[in-house]
């Protein structure tokens, strides 16, 4: 990255709060502590390699923003705690999606930059590979001994929304 634009720079400037974010969240989601881990940076872009890989939109009427959630099947269990199906796994961290962008958004650092982003329903892939084009992007994982999570986060300015197209038309 030659050029940092200002929403790069203030991603590299709250990269803490992301981290910070997911292991509150997976605590309060799956009542699991989670190591720190020392890989969450700012990239390009998101990773999009996983066996399953759940992505969620978000929106307000100057940002837009994405968040990827990715895991391996043999690291399920150790997050959720039992061996689970792929539709319940996509219930499950769709759930924890929700969560996640709920407690960032709830962030006063996080909150004073980028403001309350609507979500939008996650999308599960399994046995392929979503495109995740946005530029700067915060990644990292989370771990549960061996097992982990990769969380990924990319905003970008959008293009000019009013609030009915944000909040759906309401």
């Amino acid at each position: 990255m030659n050029t940092l634009s200002s929403t790069t720079l203030s991603l590299v400037s709250m990269t803490d709060v992301f981290l910070e974010t997911a292991i509150g969240c997976v605590d309060a989601f799956f009542g699991k502590q989670c190591e720190r881990s020392t890989d969450w940076e700012v990239v390009e872009r998101l990773d999009g390699r996983f066996d399953l890989i759940l992505t969620m939109g978000s929106a307000n009427n100057i940002y837009q923003g994405i968040l990827a959630v990715g895991i391996d099947r043999a690291s399920i269990p150790a997050f959720v705690g039992e061996k689970v199906t792929e539709f319940e796994a996509k219930d499950i961290f769709g759930e924890f999606a929700n969560n996640y962008c709920a407690m960032l958004m709830d962030k006063a650092l996080f909150n004073a930059r980028f403001g309350i982003l609507h979500q939008s329903l996650p999308v599960l892939y399994s046995n392929g590979q979503p495109f995740l084009p946005f530029i700067s992007g915060v990644q990292g994982r989370v771990y549960i001994g061996s097992s982990w999570m990769y969380i990924g986060f990319a905003i970008q300015k959008g293009a000019l929304l009013s609030s009915r197209d944000v909040n759906g038309g309401i």
